[in-house]
């Protein structure tokens, strides 16, 4: 059992960071086919899914060379409100596998670019806040040490290849840069979802249609919860002195970019009840308070993450 303090819900698909649009096939017989793929993928892949959106990734062209993000790191996929005070810089990753505590064959290598280009945002852009996907509670931060000794890739490797304890690049971060943790998981939202797939998968549901739909529901409210949240931690921690600058991470599985990114664009949150399955689904909608505070939002994939085609393809994605 991984810790509940840090544990993540690893189930769904990936998006690419392509110059064009990338499309979901949303047909009820790929729809299927999907979920099977995904059940397969848990222990694998992480994140989260969204089977309604359509992919929204596009590049920011030319802002990954003038900011100075290495381009062997990731790539910007996204940009909203550069100018703003506040600023957001989301990370998507790979975890762990939730089901077993195992890594995939990319799990290292992202959380590897996670730590690093996390870490190129706390040197660079000063940020002292970061905000992880299925945490909760808040460790405060603890300073930045006297001399911190930069971990080579080969020692950050051998950290996030121990399964016999739970690391990830968050807590590695927190632990070397003494940067901040603190939730913006809706528990209620993240538990439904747990408890949702772990039913279906004891009851056979996860073979019929409906599941899919209904758990890309459940993870897209998941989502927009969690950008609700946001606004309100950045500004909290500002106001009260416990970091210099208005500006935080959220690292969060790649494939809620997806949705995430589409709430962006439109500056509204959009998700709607599936047209199959159990009842108790409603359409949930709300202006995006990210937007109503004109917070910056940058979001960055990791290279190894937008370089596999296998991960595109077991995610379903069409270019």
């Amino acid at each position: 059992m991984l810790p509940d303090i840090f544990t993540n819900l690893q189930f769904s698909r990936t998006s690419s960071g392509s110059n064009s649009d990338v499309k979901l096939n949303t047909s009820p017989l790929s729809m299927i086919v999907s979920t099977l793929f995904v059940l397969l993928a848990i222990h694998f892949w992480g994140g989260g899914t969204s089977w309604a959106a359509s992919s929204s990734l596009k590049a920011a062209s030319g802002f990954a060379d003038a900011a100075g993000l290495p381009g062997e790191l990731g790539k910007i996929v996204y940009q909203k409100n550069t100018a703003s005070n506040i600023q957001l810089f989301i990370i998507g990753n790979s975890h762990r596998s939730s089901a077993s505590g195992e890594n995939g064959s990319h799990t290292v290598p992202a959380q590897i670019q996670t730590y690093r280009i996390a870490e190129w945002l706390i040197r660079q852009h000063q940020v002292e806040l970061l905000l992880p996907e299925g945490f909760f509670g808040r460790q405060e931060r603890t300073g930045i040490p006297d001399a911190i000794v930069r971990h080579d890739d080969p020692t950050l490797e051998e950290a996030l290849a121990d399964t016999s304890t739970f690391i990830n690049a968050d807590l590695l971060l927190h632990r070397n840069y003494g940067i901040a943790l603190h939730q913006v998981e809706d528990r209620d939202l993240y538990r439904n979802v747990r408890e949702f797939l772990l039913s279906n998968l004891k009851s056979g549901n996860r073979f019929l249609a409906p599941f899919g739909l209904e758990l890309g529901y459940l993870q897209e409210r998941r989502s927009a919860a969690i950008l609700q949240k946001i606004p309100a931690v950045i500004n909290a921690e500002y106001r009260q002195g416990h970091i210099a600058q208005p500006r935080a991470i959220l690292t969060i599985g790649v494939t809620h970019l997806d949705e995430m990114i589409k709430f962006l664009k439109t500056e509204r949150i959009e998700v709607y009840a599936p047209p199959l399955g159990a009842s108790g689904f409603q359409d949930y909608r709300e202006d995006l308070d990210l937007m109503a505070q004109e917070v910056g939002v940058t979001v960055i994939v990791p290279r190894v993450i937008l370089a596999d085609r296998e991960m595109m393809s077991l995610a379903n994605l069409q270019p």
